[in-house]
């Protein structure tokens, strides 16, 4: 299969989904644009799925947390006369906690450890409401490094369904830490049952406590699987906790009465001190530099402690609201912009009652005055009677920036106060907005702000979509004036 290209990502290796699906196949593969290794999944852009398939995609992509593996691209393609959508993600390998297990439970202390890693994980999501919805024993590796990692936030859920259909996601995401617990304590597994696992042991419809398998595991430890197991008995009158903020309070609890891991004993912290003496070296050179740029700092400055510089702090990352703010001496390399189109796939240019799709162009001609290098000149939407667009779902520009390059900030000067806007990536002109990557969102911004993504998300065209306007007279009415995107 090699060789073989899906857009810029060459096909490496097929890889087993872990779920009995032809219609999503999963690869390792090769972005030759960054020279790195990634995960892609296709999936037939007719399957129902397709739309939350993508939209789970771009939710999880705005979550940060070390410990998640990142969603890096969505896109549409075509192979062999047939339509795929894809979604691109890190690529990262370790041990399954199938495989950690392997010869025999874990110890408590190191279950906890483990499991307090992959809540907190999860937990991430809540600030955008993102939940995992499929936790299971492969969601979850430990790297070489000693990293927990998790895969599959949202996007699992989406194409498979949560393993229980009678609960909630958030349910279901407390449910998953709960049963992976339960696995790491006793080796066998609580939830519906899964290839090559054991099954927790029951007593009549209900799982026994890890405390009646392994005697060795903490009757504290049996609270927090009764709180947080669906499968589990309950005693009366213990509730079951709701959210993963629930299970992580409980599991704190928890880790109070569990003997702390004895040094050397777990493989998680085993691995990570294989790193520390490297870290420290390193934290030690960048002490050591970090000083000598302070002391050439006073000699330049004079040394007087009066000397007051004053410092911006960029807060708009890749939120949902960001405040406006007003950045300066931005950083980072300066992308040109080859041409400049408007992009309006919900209007009906030629009036035939469908959304136009690639075709729409709204004041198309006005675009180039926002590469004209004049702040008095620009493109204005059309004026609308309210500020979403009359309901249309949004208007924007398109900029080719002549070959993929990597996007991490946009200074932006907008036409008026107000302005709700998203900036996408993509490597081809997509027909909705939702197709396109998304780098940051800015809710009510002032005339000039700049927006900046924690991380570049890479391709060759960015959007500047509208999405509400501010008021313009009797109505809604905002535009570009200038815009610059740097790496």
């Amino acid at each position: 299969m090699k060789g073989l290209f899906i857009g810029r990502y060459e096909l490496l290796e097929q890889l087993e989904p872990g779920v009995d699906d032809r219609a999503v196949a999963t690869w390792r593969a090769h972005d030759s644009v960054l020279d790195r290794l990634v995960s892609l999944r296709l999936l037939d852009a007719g399957d129902p799925r397709a739309a939350a398939f993508l939209g789970s995609a771009q939710a999880a992509a705005r979550v940060e947390d070390r410990r998640l593996v990142r969603v890096l691209d969505i896109f549409q393609t075509s192979h062999d006369g047939l339509d795929f959508v894809a979604v691109i993600s890190e690529w990262a390998s370790g041990r399954s906690l199938v495989e950690l297990i392997a010869d025999g439970p874990l110890k408590a202390d190191e279950a906890v450890e483990l499991i307090t890693e992959v809540a907190l994980a999860v937990s991430a999501g809540l600030a955008t409401k993102v939940s995992h919805g499929r936790l299971r024993p492969t969601s979850v590796f430990v790297t070489d490094a000693g990293e927990v990692r998790v895969r599959g936030l949202a996007v699992d859920a989406a194409l498979w369904g949560v393993l229980d259909p009678s609960v909630s996601k958030q349910a279901a995401d407390v449910d998953g830490c709960g049963s992976l617990l339960y696995l790491l304590l006793t080796g066998t597994w609580p939830g519906p049952d899964l290839d090559n696992i054991e099954p927790a042991a029951r007593a009549g419809a209900h799982v026994l406590p890890p405390s009646r398998v392994r005697a060795s595991v903490p009757r504290s430890l049996d609270d927090v699987i009764a709180r947080s197991v669906q499968s589990v008995q309950r005693p009366r009158g213990v509730m079951n906790v709701t959210d993963i903020d629930g299970f992580l309070s409980i599991l704190g609890n928890a880790r109070g009465q569990v003997t702390p891991i004895a040094s050397g004993t777990s493989a998680v912290q085993r691995q990570r001190r294989i790193w520390q003496p490297v870290v420290a070296v390193l934290a030690a050179i960048v002490v050591i530099i970090g000083f000598g740029f302070v002391g050439l700092k006073l000699l330049s400055f004079g040394g007087s402690g009066s000397t007051r510089e004053s410092v911006t702090i960029d807060t708009a990352i890749l939120t949902e609201s960001i405040a406006p703010t007003t950045i300066s001496a931005p950083t980072g390399q300066i992308w040109p912009i080859s041409t400049v189109r408007s992009y309006d796939p919900f209007g009906d240019d030629n009036g035939n009652g469908r959304p136009d799709k690639r075709k729409g162009k709204e004041n198309d001609a006005d675009t180039i005055n926002v590469i004209d290098g004049n702040p008095d000149t620009g493109w204005q939407t059309a004026r609308y009677g309210t500020a979403d667009l009359d309901g249309k779902g949004g208007v924007g520009i398109v900029f080719d920036l002549g070959e993929p390059r990597p996007i991490q900030s946009a200074l932006l000067s907008f036409d008026g106060t107000g302005t709700s806007a998203q900036i996408r990536v993509s490597n081809d002109i997509q027909p909705d907005p939702a197709l396109w990557s998304s780098v940051a969102t800015v809710e009510g911004a002032g005339e000039q702000i700049e927006i900046r993504s924690p991380r570049p998300v890479t391709g060759r065209y960015v959007l500047v979509w509208f999405t509400k306007l501010p008021a313009d007279g009797s109505g809604y009415r905002g535009g570009l004036k200038e815009v610059t995107f740097r790496s």
